[in-house]
């Protein structure tokens, strides 16, 4: 089941349209709302 999420990006309000509840917040940025600064880093939360 698709959830709409709001957000706040750089001072816009945006709506994402999310269908895996696992899916990590950066592949939403970068995927969704076309943003390539956000990376990824080790994986290890540090």
């Amino acid at each position: 089941m698709a959830t709409a999420i709001a957000l706040d990006v750089n001072g816009r309000s945006v709506t994402v349209t999310v269908d895996d509840p696992q899916m990590p917040l950066l592949y939403a940025l970068r995927n969704d709302l076309g943003l390539h600064g956000p990376s990824f880093g080790c994986g290890l939360a540090q």
